[in-house]
């Protein structure tokens, strides 16, 4: 299991940042920040749970282009408005199945200044992809793609 942390701090409230972190429609832009690539081309739709706000139990299925099939299904598991959410995710499949949490948490430090902070632990269900997640320097590339997604919530 990988467990990498990212953290940064916003010129603004926590308010603001959580009005941006919380809502699912934004959501599929900070994948495609942590991923690396589809400038624009993932979506996610709300399949369960509470849609507007978010809140805990809020299922999104998240799939590339207007018709792609949803390739990723993420659960709201833990939900403290403002303070953080955690998301969990999975996927299927024989070489890239994976079990991953993604915990935001916020902390306001003045009304002008929050403190970001994404952890995320994932989980690859094949052995072997598992044991060479772990030998190579992955978290270090995590953890690049965290810090660009938290860039992106800060704004």
């Amino acid at each position: 299991m990988q467990s990498v942390v990212a953290a940064l701090r916003a010129r603004e409230g926590v308010r603001p940042v959580w009005t941006k972190a919380s809502d699912p429609a934004a959501w599929p832009r900070f994948i495609e920040a942590f991923a690396g690539y589809g400038a624009n081309k993932f979506r996610g739709e709300v399949v369960a749970g509470p849609q507007e706000p978010a809140g805990m139990g809020t299922e999104l299925a998240i799939g590339r282009g207007a018709k792609g099939a949803p390739f990723m299904r993420a659960r709201v598991a833990w939900w403290d408005p403002p303070r953080g959410f955690t998301l969990t995710a999975s996927s299927g499949g024989w070489l890239s199945a994976y079990h991953a949490t993604f915990t935001l948490k916020l902390s306001e430090l003045n009304e002008d200044l929050t403190s970001l902070e994404l952890t995320m632990k994932v989980v690859f269900m094949n052995r072997f992809v598992e044991l060479t997640s772990l030998l190579l320097p992955v978290a270090f590339l995590y953890r690049r793609r965290l810090a660009k997604a938290l860039r992106l919530l800060a704004g």
